[in-house]
């Protein structure tokens, strides 16, 4: 769900503005992957699915048609998207997703929750408003690898965490991650991408 500016209930301008770095958006995980997996796919939106097919008793297969990828931006512009969720993890904010051997292409991002409060409107009546509530955040991280070959998306998401301070967890969905993806990478046979690091010199 994306605000228009200028609907009935939005604020011009400042919703504009708030929509440049997605505050106030709506979304699903299923939806949030599939926009990462465009990148990683150079730009093409490929219609998320659980069954690639199935096979008969007789050992014939049958594989589900799904729509063609729907290109939704350039090449080059997935590219560069690419090169700055590297950097976010080689050198920003989502560093504790990085993983030995791999290029970790990945987010961070930090949502309000909203939920409906009484309050009293201009009458002293007391009516629900919509309204986002102090400490309530979903804290995610998405990300996918290797990003010099894309094979892998995944999102961790954790919803209402324990926090202190401003926004400061016991967990962070980017470590869950670096925890999480060597058991996945092992599983799948997904082969490292980047040169390790002697562990002793001689």
């Amino acid at each position: 769900m994306l605000w228009d500016p200028d609907g009935p209930n939005a604020s011009g301008d400042l919703t504009a503005a708030q929509n440049s770095f997605g505050q106030g958006l709506s979304l699903t995980a299923v939806q949030l992957v599939a926009g990462y997996a465009s990148f990683a796919n150079g730009g093409l939106l490929v219609t998320p699915h659980v069954v690639a097919g199935w096979t008969d008793p007789d050992g014939t297969t049958h594989d589900v048609a799904q729509p063609p990828a729907e290109r939704i931006m350039r090449e080059e512009t997935a590219r560069t998207l690419v090169g700055l969720l590297t950097n976010s993890v080689d050198n920003g904010i989502a560093n504790g997703a990085a993983l030995a051997g791999y290029t970790v292409a990945g987010k961070t991002g930090t949502a309000q929750i909203a939920a409906p409060v009484q309050v009293k409107d201009a009458d002293g009546r007391t009516v629900e408003q919509w309204r986002y509530i102090d400490g309530w955040v979903d804290s995610s991280f998405v990300g996918f690898l290797p990003s010099s070959d894309r094979k892998l998306v995944a999102l961790v998401l954790i919803h209402r965490p324990a926090i202190w301070g401003r926004y400061r967890m016991a967990e962070r969905p980017e470590t869950v991650y670096a925890r999480l993806m060597p058991q996945i990478l092992d599983y799948l046979a997904i082969a490292p991408d980047r040169p390790l690091e002697p562990v002793a010199q001689p």
